[in-house]
């Protein structure tokens, strides 16, 4: 299964940005069946499919590391945050009933994940 989502986020030419790979991200997981949904939004799997996500976080980052220059408590305190964060704000949308469409969806986290709230300061 994730298989297909790392072959995805391979395919995308680097430099990777996050708008790209947030793309990736929330269409793959949208467009899979209701047991992959199931895994994914309820909270006793998390830690699970936290660490399956750190990991293919992992791999792009071997094709190219927009913190390299960072120390590894901070690449991994930022590596934990876009997994955690980019979990959360996909869970929160599939069970919230939003009436956001993916494409919102995307472009909002992809802004979030990128900038931070200043990114969507009124």
């Amino acid at each position: 299964m994730l298989t297909r989502y790392d072959e995805q986020m391979r395919a995308l030419p680097t430099p990777l940005f996050i708008a790209d790979t947030n793309r990736v991200f929330f269409t793959f997981f949208a467009q899979q069946d209701e047991w992959f949904q199931v895994m994914v939004c309820d909270e006793s799997y998390a830690p699970y499919v936290n660490h399956m996500l750190y990991g293919s976080l992992q791999q792009n980052r071997s094709r190219f590391d927009t913190i390299a220059s960072r120390s590894a408590a901070e690449r991994s305190l930022i590596d934990h945050f876009t997994v955690d964060a980019s979990l959360s704000l996909y869970r929160y949308w599939r069970q919230s009933g939003t009436s956001l469409t993916i494409d919102e969806v995307i472009d909002l986290t992809g802004r979030l994940l990128e900038g931070g709230l200043s990114a969507v300061r009124d």
